[in-house]
């Protein structure tokens, strides 16, 4: 319970500085908070955005400004957002690269089939 109020108190926190932002990259420093400074997240809970296709990170936010998605700490940030400003950071966040999240590899056969039955 706490540590949800810490989340949250962070959370507007961020949004008020977010409110007075003029750049792409003001913007999207929110999300940082909790998707993570080079786009690792803080938590394995948190869903990685750096890299994701800009269509899915615009519904997404779409869908939390809506109230379609519920989310305690997305829907108030998703609320403060325009049409374009959600298209843009989509936009922005699709162009940053995947971020490596540590995660083992494959073993070597287990990929090998994975890539004949994609070609």
């Amino acid at each position: 319970m706490f540590g949800k109020l810490v989340m949250c108190c962070a959370v507007l926190l961020l949004m008020a500085a977010q409110a007075r932002a003029e750049t792409i990259e003001d913007k999207v420093a929110v999300c940082a908070g909790c998707h993570g400074e080079a786009g690792k997240p803080v938590d394995k809970t948190i869903p990685t955005i750096w890299g994701q296709q800009a269509g899915y990170l615009y519904i997404q936010l779409r869908d939390f400004k809506r109230g379609d998605r519920k989310s305690e700490i997305m829907q108030p940030i998703a609320a403060q957002f325009e049409r374009d400003d959600m298209l843009a950071i989509a936009e922005y966040l699709s162009q940053k690269p995947w971020p490596d999240l540590g995660q083992p590899r494959a073993a070597k056969d287990v990929a090998a089939k994975a890539q004949s039955a994609s070609a």
